[in-house]
């Protein structure tokens, strides 16, 4: 069942209907027919009520977790002083630093564990403490890793960030939300290195400055593709071809020249990794 109450609307025909039914049975008005005052008026008003429907179920809509939106999910955040948080997202062409508003979807959810999260030393207290730290973009517990009375976290940090300092960060956030005698681990995947090399066919339109532009793009989607594969997420060969194609149209076709994966020669296709560790770019050249 639905925990949003529903608000039964009627469109304007239905609302001329049951008024041409009311007021001969209630008033001593009888004469309801086309052109007659009782009925024009009526008629003027029938078409306001669809638009107050309207306006009435997304003020409803608005008072519920599951479907509000937008600032009126920012109210309702600020009934369990929890505020909207921000990420701060690395623009892998200029470098720069930006703050971005969390979206609804995930916010919604934050504010749904709020209860939970009050009650603190839980799991997701501990998420919730983790998540808001800049540079992390999730986290994965193991629960016992060391021994009753222990877990660990393994810290996924965001594509540009230093991992150690987004870890040092995370141990401190976990300092303060944790159990007293609890021992935790903040823990990062171990890093397994992508070398790769190639060399670009380009349209023969394409001028000098033109094919700069295209290199460094192939660059950015080369980045961006292996900085979202997440702990224990395996290349697929595929989807970075698609990504290298996808960089620009004007490439014809690439070569790879160099493919190593962690300091060694690698096949070109799918590599799988451990559950604790994760591909991240060392090198990327485009010729």
């Amino acid at each position: 069942m639905s925990d949003v109450a529903t608000l039964i609307k009627r469109t304007a025909d239905q609302i001329l209907q049951d008024a041409l039914t009311y007021i001969p049975a209630n008033t001593p008005i009888t004469n309801l027919t086309p052109g007659a005052i009782a009925r024009a008026l009526v008629e003027a008003m029938k078409d306001e009520y669809p638009r107050l429907y309207d306006y009435a179920e997304t003020i409803l809509n608005m008072g519920f977790l599951s479907t509000a939106e937008g600032q009126y999910l920012d109210l309702i955040g600020g009934l369990f002083s929890y505020p909207r948080r921000t990420t701060t997202v690395i623009d892998q062409t200029t470098g720069e630093m930006n703050d971005v508003l969390i979206d609804d979807d995930t916010y919604r959810y934050e504010i749904s564990q709020r209860v939970l999260a009050a009650a603190n030393a839980n799991l997701t207290a501990l998420r919730l403490a983790i998540l808001p730290v800049p540079g992390v973009d999730d986290v994965v517990e193991k629960e016992y890793a060391q021994g009753t009375g222990s877990f660990s976290f393994y810290v996924i940090t965001s594509n540009g960030f230093t991992p150690e300092s987004v870890q040092s960060q995370v141990q401190a956030a976990v300092e303060d939300v944790k159990a007293f005698g609890v021992r935790d681990n903040i823990l990062l995947p171990t890093e397994i290195p992508l070398d790769i090399s190639l060399q670009l066919t380009l349209a023969d339109s394409v001028s000098d400055q033109d094919a700069q532009l295209i290199q460094l793009n192939v660059k950015t989607a080369i980045y961006n593709y292996i900085g979202n594969l997440s702990m224990g997420q395996g290349l697929i060969y595929n989807e970075l071809v698609k990504a290298i194609m996808d960089a620009d149209s004007r490439i014809q076709e690439f070569t790879i020249t160099q493919f190593y994966l962690n300091n060694e020669p690698a096949l070109l296709t799918n590599q799988n990794v451990n559950d604790d560790e994760r591909i991240v770019v060392s090198s990327v050249n485009v010729s």
